[in-house]
């Protein structure tokens, strides 16, 4: 079974999408810049507002939607796809206001509750979620501003099919964003497809190097940018990672 499609995983991820700070963890000594990773996804590149307000976005593995509703409010239509069902169930309830809150582990069989706090500058009538895969998307009636695909691709069997359809999803100008804390497992990723992570010919294979070879032809890497993040798995257990975040801008 698909792990993403537990309830767990599921409620996991509500409160790392909405779950408020102090929830999320209550102690003063959380990691710095740990929290809100889905709106820092928006927050902390400004390039995105730098596109045209009337454009299309684009978010592949989103999960529980938070990302989504933030680029709302710069783009004309956002479109969020995730491979797990119950993901995208979830995305659209919280779209849709059919709930707003929900319950996530606390002490061994116990839970506690967590209220969702819409932003009244979302959007949500501009997001369109559907379940789908990233190694064989859809077909689209439009191109995109503005690309996400966070902490996706070392979940992928083939990250390759992936990365091959970008240059024709996102318009001249236009901004992809990836982010990956590089965590290559054969149980996600079969380890001829590992863009990084393992030795040859005596060098190390990075993956930021591997993601330039395949896309250095159509797209210019603008920055990078290590971005923390802290999944709540129970009221006392915390997974914390650092993703690197690649900024790049399709060439004209």
């Amino acid at each position: 079974m698909n792990p993403y499609e537990s309830e767990k995983l599921v409620a996991e991820y509500l409160l790392l999408h909405y779950g408020k700070p102090g929830e999320v963890c209550p102690w003063p000594f959380v990691p710095e810049g740990a929290l809100d990773f889905p709106k820092r996804l928006v927050s902390e590149f400004p390039e995105f507002r730098e596109q045209d307000s009337s454009g299309h976005a684009l978010e592949v593995g989103c999960a529980t939607g938070r990302t989504c509703l933030e680029l709302s409010r710069n783009f004309s239509s956002v479109e969020g796809i995730d491979f797990s069902q119950a993901f995208i169930d979830a995305a659209k309830a919280v779209q849709s206001a059919e709930i707003s809150n929900f319950n996530a582990p606390g002490e061994g069989d116990s839970s506690a509750s967590f209220e969702i706090t819409r932003d009244q500058t979302w959007k949500p009538d501009r997001v369109n979620f559907q379940a789908g895969d990233a190694c064989s998307l859809p077909e689209f009636d439009k191109h995109f501003e503005v690309l996400v695909g966070a902490n996706l691709i070392c979940r992928l069997p083939e990250p390759d099919k992936f990365l091959a359809r970008l240059p024709e999803l996102v318009v001249p100008e236009g901004l992809l964003l990836v982010t990956s804390p590089y965590t290559w497992l054969d149980e996600f990723t079969p380890r001829k497809h590992w863009l990084g992570g393992y030795e040859e010919n005596g060098r190390q294979v990075r993956t930021l190097d591997t993601l330039q070879k395949q896309l250095e032809d159509d797209f210019t890497l603008l920055r990078t940018k290590d971005m923390p993040f802290m999944i709540r798995e129970h009221s006392r257990k915390f997974q914390w990672s650092v993703t690197e975040a690649s900024l790049w801008r399709r060439k004209a």
